[in-house]
This record gives C-alpha cells, structure tokens and sequence, in this order.
C-alpha cells in the first residue's frame, strides 16, 4: 500500500462527511429548480460546500493573523532573550533561553503553533474532497463501494457532469484534448495565484513597518509560496472539479 492509498484509508472518515455534504447541497439546488442527474448542479454543488468549509474556518484564519502579529511584535525581546544568551553555548544556557522565551510568548498567549492551525486543519478537508471526485470513476464502474450518499448511478452522474466541457472528474493527466488542458492548465494558474495574492495580502496588510524587517516575517513571507507551489506540482493529478474552486 502506497502513501497515497495510505493516507487517502485515514481521510475516509472525513471523505463519508464530505459526499454526503455534496450530495444535500446537490439536492437542494435541484429543489430549488436546477435539472437533476448529470448537469452544472454538481459543479455548484461543490463550489457551495468549498464555501461552507471556508466560512467555517473563517474565525480560525483569524486567530492566524492574529496569532502572527502577537508573535511578530515579541520579536525585539525574543531577540535580545537569544543576545543575552548568545555567547553561552552549553546546553543548560539553551534550556533556560528557550524557557524565558517560552514563558514570554505564554505570558502574551502568543503560541507560535497558532499561525500554522488553520492550515492544518484546511488541507485534511481539502484533500478529502479531492479524493472524493478522484474515487467517482472507480464508484460509476462498480470497481469501489459507494461513498456516503454517493452511490454507483449518482457517481456517474457526477463524472459526467462538467464545468466549461471539462468533466468534473477529469484532471490535466487523463485529459486527450488540447483545450481541455488548457482550461484545466488555466484553472490551476489561476487557483495558485489567488491563494497567493489573498496570503500576501493579509499578511502585509496585518504587519506593522517595523515587524516586516523581522526574521519571523520573512520565515512567514516564505511560507506565502509554500501551498501555491504544492498546487503547481499537483496541479496535474486534481480533479478539475477541485481545481476550479481551489
């Protein structure tokens, strides 16, 4: 079993919660007048539960910010903890820095770990809805066993329902046509420079002049590219349903 397999058996939990989320919003948008079976439902469908999902993390995602701030502005004392201790390089002297900088950030609830939570609880979701539209050929074929509401006819359905003739499920590798490259090829641009912009913009925006000259802040303004560059190297295995609303 590869790490793929692997991780995508740990992430079933959450991918049962995931197609049966899919499934209501489907519904309810053909309540609501939209035609049922293979048609440009589903691709809303997915668009409101990326939505939901985001809105959900909204209040974390400013805990982030705020988290980033807290920790940018303690950088002067953390600096002069780490001068203070900088000529002693015996392992008791490096016990007793970190405890005076631990006992700092805890004394202003500034926890490193903060500014890193709201990704690490997104991307787990995020690849659960990947995996989903990954398994829809496999469930339409019979080849794996239905998945929350998602069941053997819904999955075909899904599978040949497309946004801008691109199937939902196709990604830039299973695709034959040049323009359905393309549109997949400009679905992933414009999804890594979206995450981008928005990232570079809260962080400046939510960083004093000062704090920006900082060591942190140029650790935090690296890891701006970090989950862009993911999607440009994953950008050929995501199924376009997943591309389009990344």
């Amino acid at each position: 079993m590869n790490f793929i397999n692997i991780l995508n058996h740990i992430l079933r939990p959450l991918e049962w919660v995931v197609a049966q989320l899919l499934t209501l919003f489907h519904h309810a948008l053909v309540t609501f007048g939209m035609t049922a079976g293979p048609s440009p439902a589903w691709g809303i469908a997915i668009m409101c539960l990326v939505l939901v999902i985001r809105i959900c993390l909204l209040p974390l995602f400013l805990s982030q910010m705020r988290a980033m701030q807290r920790i940018q502005v303690l950088q002067p004392q953390i600096q002069r903890i780490q001068h203070k201790y900088a000529a002693r390089k015996d392992p008791r002297s490096k016990e007793a820095m970190q405890r005076e900088i631990m006992a700092l950030q805890q004394r202003y609830n500034a926890n490193p770990l903060g500014s890193c939570l709201p990704s690490l609880i997104q991307a787990p979701i995020l690849c659960s809805l990947f995996y989903t539209l990954q398994s829809l050929p496999a469930i339409a074929d019979g080849n794996a066993e239905p998945l929350g509401g998602i069941d053997h006819t819904m999955a075909g359905d899904i599978e040949s329902s497309s946004i801008f003739g691109v199937r939902i499920a196709d990604s830039f590798g299973t695709v034959a046509s040049p323009q359905s490259r393309i549109i997949i090829g400009v679905a992933v641009a414009l999804m890594c420079l979206t995450l981008f912009a928005i990232q570079w913009m809260l962080i400046h925006r939510n960083t004093s002049k000062d704090a920006m000259v900082s060591p942190q802040f140029r650790v935090q303004k690296m890891t701006v590219f970090v989950f862009p560059a993911i999607y440009v190297v994953s950008g050929a295995t995501l199924p376009f349903g997943g591309c389009s609303i990344g």
